[in-house]
C-alpha cells in the first residue's frame, strides 16, 4: 500500500509543473503564412476566414466592438526614414512589439492578450481577429491594392478589451493538483505514523 501511495505522489509531483505552465498563445490558432492548417478547419493560411478578412475603408477597434485602440503610425512631423519596428506602449496596459521585414509584412508579439490587429494600407484594411485573444502572430499585411500588389503599411491598429486581456498564471487544474497532492501527502504521513 505504501508503494502505491508513493507512486501516486511521485506522478502528481511530475505533473505539477505542467499544471502551472502559462499559455502564451492559443493552441490551434491559425498562423497566416506557415503553410499549415493550424486550427484544423480545412483552410490554410490566408484562405482561412479565421485568419484575416478584408474591410473597406478605415475600420477602428470600436467598429469591431473592442474597448481599447492603439494606433501605430508615422507622426505628421516626422523627418527621415520611418519604421514600425520596436516596442509600442498600449496606453499603460502593456507593450506591443512590431517587427517588419519590409513595409508590407509584419510580425507582432505582446505581453497582454490582443483581440484584433488592423493592418491598414491604401484605401482599405485587413483585420486579424483572435478568439481567444493571442499574444503573437506573424505574416500580417494590408490588403491587395488596385494594382494587384499588397499595399504598403499605412498604420497598424491594436485592439484589446478591458479586463479580459490578462494571461492566466495559475490554472484551475494547477490548484486542483496542488490540493490533491497535499491531501495525498497528509494521508501518507498519517498512514506512516
Amino acid at each position: 500500500m505504501n508503494k502505491t501511495i508513493t507512486l501516486i505522489l511521485s506522478l502528481m509531483l511530475l505533473a505539477l509543473p505542467m499544471a502551472f505552465a502559462t499559455p502564451v498563445a492559443a493552441p490551434g490558432l491559425e498562423k497566416c503564412w506557415d503553410g499549415i492548417d493550424n486550427d484544423l478547419d480545412g483552410d490554410i493560411d490566408m484562405a482561412d476566414p479565421d485568419c484575416e478578412h478584408f474591410v473597406a475603408g478605415n475600420p477602428t477597434c470600436a467598429d469591431l466592438g473592442y474597448d481599447n485602440e492603439v494606433k501605430i503610425e508615422e507622426p505628421d512631423d516626422y523627418v527621415g526614414t520611418w519604421t514600425y519596428d520596436g516596442d509600442w506602449d498600449l496606453d499603460g496596459h502593456g507593450t506591443f512589439l512590431v517587427s517588419t521585414g519590409d513595409e508590407t509584412y509584419f510580425d507582432w508579439s505582446s505581453d497582454i492578450g490582443i483581440s484584433a490587429v488592423i493592418a491598414k494600407g491604401g484605401d482599405n484594411a485587413n483585420v486579424y481577429e483572435y478568439d481567444p485573444e493571442a499574444t503573437s502572430d506573424y505574416g500580417l499585411h494590408p490588403p491587395v491594392n488596385n494594382g494587384g500588389n499588397i499595399a504598403g503599411i499605412s498604420h497598424i491598429t491594436v485592439c484589446f478589451d478591458d479586463g479580459e486581456n490578462e494571461i492566466p498564471e495559475f490554472g484551475t487544474m494547477g490548484a486542483g493538483l496542488a490540493l490533491l497532492g497535499a491531501a495525498g501527502f497528509v494521508a501518507y504521513r498519517k498512514r506512516k505514523n
